[in-house]
């Protein structure tokens, strides 16, 4: 029994276990395109240029934010920052009176997505009506577009906005050149740049490259493989990290023999007191002798 317990307190020390139960390993960050990360530093500083009252410096960070959106507009998949960037363009000229340059901005943003509308809770109300007005004084063509892949259920990005699955028909959209991406699981990205247009159909049919090594394809051996947990030990698994996230008690390499030690403690005093009773075989067969020699 000491032998057991002393092996067991060894590989204790040897081999202490992870001080977070069920962690999975770091995930790499996504990687973000260089342009387009300068983009939204520019857009940053020029709304916050822009809440400082200094219009100058707000104008030259948003114009430089979309230059760098336009030029990279094929790979963007975050309209909304394109969007926004015109309409502080927008909200900075209609702070100086200049109205025909607010208008051409809204016209730009109208014409990435025209279904997008101004947040109430970011853009003053006169701003809003302004929006609106300049909107409906616009005269563009609509036509609609209708877009399939193969495989379907494939997500369509236009312009950066994300529209919807496969097989998808975007109507009263604006004529003009749009650019369009279709991304699907274990299949390489599809690019295209339309030009819609209303004299022809606008049908759109992707064929989606499958990839090489698609993800569901394990590259470990399935012994290495962890296992499949179900509901309640993920329960377990997150309550232990929260736990555990604050505190450094798991992290001490003393603490896991300790609760091996006082495991074992307890073990060898149950198993003592449930033999402590018992008488040992020895005696009784001494004292059955014993008996059988009495005349």
């Amino acid at each position: 029994m000491k032998k057991i317990f002393l092996i067991i307190m060894c590989a204790s020390i040897l081999w202490p276990p992870s001080p977070v139960f069920g962690e999975p390993e770091p995930s790499k960050p996504p990687m973000i395109d260089p342009p387009l990360g300068s983009a939204l530093e520019h857009l940053i500083q020029g709304k916050d240029a822009y809440y400082k009252l200094s219009m100058k410096e707000a104008l030259d960070h948003l114009n430089e934010a979309k230059k760098l959106y336009t030029q990279n507009l094929a790979s963007l998949t975050k309209g909304e920052q394109l969007f926004d960037t015109h309409l502080y363009l927008a909200l900075c000229h209609f702070s100086r009176q200049q109205l025909k340059s607010a208008s051409d901005e809204i016209k730009q943003a109208f014409q990435l997505n025209p279904k997008r509308k101004p947040d109430a809770k970011i853009y003053p109300p006169n701003f809003i009506q302004f929006f609106n007005a300049s909107v409906q004084s616009f005269k563009i063509k609509r036509t609609h577009i209708d877009i399939n892949s193969t495989p379907s259920f494939a997500t369509v990005y236009m312009n950066g906005f994300e529209m919807g699955l496969t097989p998808l028909i975007l109507e009263d959209w604006v004529v003009g050149k749009h650019y369009i991406t279709i991304t699907a699981v274990d299949h390489s990205e599809w690019r295209y740049v339309l030009n819609a247009s209303i004299e022809k159909k606008n049908r759109i049919e992707a064929k989606l490259a499958p990839l090489s090594n698609p993800s569901w394809i394990s590259k470990s051996p399935i012994s290495a493989a962890p296992l499949q947990q179900n509901g309640e030990i993920k329960k377990f698994l997150k309550v232990m990290n929260e736990q555990s996230a604050d505190s450094s008690w798991t992290k001490s390499i003393w603490i896991w023999p300790l609760a091996v030690l006082t495991i074992g403690g307890i073990t060898y005093g149950v198993i003592h007191s449930q033999n402590k009773g018992k008488i040992p075989s020895e005696a009784i067969s001494s004292h059955s002798r014993v008996i059988a020699n009495i005349p």
